[in-house]
């Protein structure tokens, strides 16, 4: 009896209902989990995200040469919002939306992307996405492409801007073990031609343009913020194959993002054939003539 209780007490409970439901959606559409950033200076970020002032960057972040070349969940990594006082602030934030506070003992649930389907109707999303808009800057991004077990990594990267400007929600909160103070997590939408091939969602980039409407805090009608979620421009974007060494994030270097070369495999008969026949026809000819000159040496 008491362990029945248990089952239907926790089947029943808030938090269970909504790990269910997103873990089911996740596994089937989960996209974009790697990015890069890097710049040569911090003032090339608040150039581009129009930031009034950078607010707790580490170091590294704040320094020159800032290199990420695979940003993974978990990750603390530069993000824009508009603050209490107004203000544009470019701040770290722990990837992996936390929600709401776990119960002691137990892990939080931090998801890293959002669906546009579902972000104006879903409990865990609605606020964030009325009130904690945010923009994460990258210089490009992984999408694996493939059946399981043989998937192959792509690294897509803008044509126009050396950034991409993400659009994000994010929270107030982060894990107890995470050096930043708030969370985040990137919006996704359907794909545009160059993604189509890859993946059947891309995360949603914003036009410097759309910068200042997507983080105005007055605006807050769904109708009007679901418009900014649509496909990137299809010559915005490119692509190439990439080693399959960004897979472990524990990889982190500039010869992740560059184009994979194709192996030199050793031609086949035909191709031996097409690129010797001249060569061999001279060979043929030579062993008639040695044979029909000396015919006791081959009898």
């Amino acid at each position: 009896m008491i362990i029945l209780f248990k089952c239907l007490t926790r089947l029943f409970s808030f938090d269970f209902y909504l790990k269910t439901a997103y873990h089911n959606s996740f596994k089937q559409k989960y996209m974009c989990g790697r990015y890069t950033l890097t710049y040569e200076e911090v003032a090339e970020l608040e150039e581009f995200l129009h930031t009034a002032e950078a607010d707790g960057l580490s170091e590294k972040q704040a320094g020159k040469s800032f290199a990420n070349y695979n940003a993974a969940p978990s990750h603390n990594m530069p993000a824009a919002y508009v603050n209490e006082e107004q203000k544009r602030v470019l701040t770290p934030m722990h990837w992996g939306f936390m929600g709401w506070q776990p119960k002691p003992g137990t892990k939080p649930f931090l998801p890293i992307n959002t669906r546009d389907d579902s972000i104006a109707k879903k409990p865990m999303w609605k606020k964030a996405f009325s009130n904690n808009r945010c923009i994460v800057p990258a210089s490009g991004f992984y999408e694996w492409a493939g059946k399981k077990g043989s998937k192959t990594p792509h690294y897509i990267y803008p044509t126009r801007d050396k950034f991409l400007g993400f659009a994000g929600i994010f929270s107030d909160m982060a894990p107890e073990d995470s050096e930043a103070e708030m969370s985040y997590s990137i919006i996704t939408t359907s794909p545009n031609k160059v993604m189509e091939n890859i993946h059947d969602r891309m995360p949603v980039i914003l036009h410097p343009s759309e910068f200042d409407d997507w983080l105005n805090p007055e605006n807050r009608d769904p109708g009007y913020l679901l418009d900014f979620l649509r496909p990137y421009p299809d010559d915005a974007l490119a692509e190439h194959i990439v080693s399959k060494a960004v897979g472990n994030v524990r990889n982190n270097h500039e010869g992740l993002i560059q184009k994979k070369k194709k192996k030199n495999s050793s031609p086949d008969f035909r191709t031996f054939i097409n690129q010797h026949f001249c060569e061999l026809i001279m060979i043929d000819v030579q062993l008639r003539n040695l044979i029909n000159g000396c015919p006791a040496i081959f009898w």
